[in-house]
Parts: structure tokens; C-alpha cells; sequence
């Protein structure tokens, strides 16, 4: 959980660390998500048509993401700057 749910006034400040809690809000049939390719190739053509026009910044606050980079700069050619932070 991310530290602000656990503050003393935060949403999970009643459920001790023993629990699980469940999220099931994308559980409903209703709700299609794209496979990760579908999504990949998604935010590569955005990139592309958009990149000679804007400044292209991805914010990403958690590892996992680094298919999506390594992709980008591998398609686009270009250089990836990663914060000095990813290394500590």
C-alpha cells in the first residue's frame, strides 16, 4: 500500500497489516482492459504521432514500466533519462 493509506487518518488506517484487503473494482465482466502488446503498441503510436510536435515526458512512479521505455527508445531511436533516484 502506498504510505499515505497508512497514515493515522488514512483509508486503511483501521485494517491492521495482518489483513489482505481485495480491490476488486475492475472485477465486473464490463470492464476490458488490452493485453499488454495491445497497450505497448498504444502508447507507441501516440508517441509517434506526436513526437516531431511535443515534448514526449512519461511520468512513471513504480517499476514494471521498463518494457514500455526500452521500447520506446528502441523504436523511436532516442535516449532514455532515467532519474538517479531508479538507482539507489
Amino acid at each position: 500500500a502506498h504510505p499515505d493509506m497508512l497514515t493515522e487518518d488514512g483509508p486503511l488506517a483501521l485494517v491492521k497489516r495482518c489483513h489482505l484487503v481485495l480491490d476488486n473494482t475492475y472485477c465486473d465482466p464490463s470492464c476490458r482492459f488490452p493485453s499488454r502488446e495491445e497497450a505497448l503498441e498504444e502508447v507507441l503510436g501516440v508517441v509517434e504521432r506526436h513526437r516531431e510536435t511535443h515534448a514526449i515526458i512519461l511520468g512513471i512512479d513504480s517499476l514494471g514500466k521498463e518494457e514500455i521505455l526500452v521500447a520506446l527508445a528502441t523504436r523511436c531511436r532516442a535516449r532514455l533519462r532515467v532519474s538517479q533516484l531508479r538507482y539507489i
